[in-house]
């Protein structure tokens, strides 16, 4: 029986962690709208009574746009540094399962933060879950770097640049978390910062 060439098995085990993270993401993103529920009124003025609980759910709305745009940046991100790596080895793949646990909670966060949009603890722990996720998602970068797993056609120093980009996000979301015992307002302000800079980094990085 022949051997199987070991450069063929290495591409296998990285098709399937990017199938299992497309399967997380999806998952993710259909039950964060599930956190959305519709009002029902059936006595009253259905009218105003509609009109009201609406408002009421403007914060949960306005939370699942911000989560569903994170959970979009962190998809193509992810996608970007498998296009990178050369191999996906063991390491590799349990760094990413810990990156997929932690994308994971964005449903319950969101729902949290929604619920309880200025509450100190509701806004603190929005920040720990985003901040845990830009975490790994920066380790991604340093091992595949330290290791030199990153593709020999791929260019290192670009590689660099994008880690120092995600980078940003570990720091934004650590500053969230100190300001949420300060003011949640700022908190939320940095939280729907980095969405909005990650989508403005990738429309110019098309363009260059």
């Amino acid at each position: 029986m022949p051997k199987k060439d070991i450069h063929t098995v290495a591409s296998f085990t990285k098709q399937r962690a990017e199938n299992l993270t497309d399967g997380i993401f999806a998952t993710v993103m259909t039950i964060l709208v599930l956190s959305l529920v519709v009002p029902v009124i059936t006595t009253g003025n259905i009218g105003q009574a509609l009109s009201s609980d609406l408002q009421n759910t403007l914060p949960d709305i306005l939370v699942y746009v911000m989560s569903f745009l994170v959970l979009g940046t962190l998809w193509i991100g992810h996608n970007n540094i498998f296009r990178y790596l050369e191999r996906a080895e063991r390491n590799v793949q349990w760094i990413n399962l810990i990156f997929l646990l932690s994308v994971g909670f964005i449903p319950f966060t969101t729902a949290l933060l929604g619920k309880y949009p200025l509450q100190h603890i509701a806004v603190m722990v929005y920040g720990i879950n985003l901040l845990a996720v830009g975490v790994i998602y920066s380790i991604f970068y340093m091992y595949a770097l330290r290791e030199k797993l990153v593709h020999r056609d791929i260019d290192r120093d670009f590689v660099r640049g994008a880690f120092r980009r995600s980078s940003v996000g570990v720091f934004i979301y650590f500053f969230g978390i100190v300001f949420s015992f300060i003011n949640p307002w700022i908190s939320i302000a940095l939280y729907v910062f980095m969405p909005i800079y990650y989508l403005a980094i990738g429309i110019l990085s098309s363009r260059l």
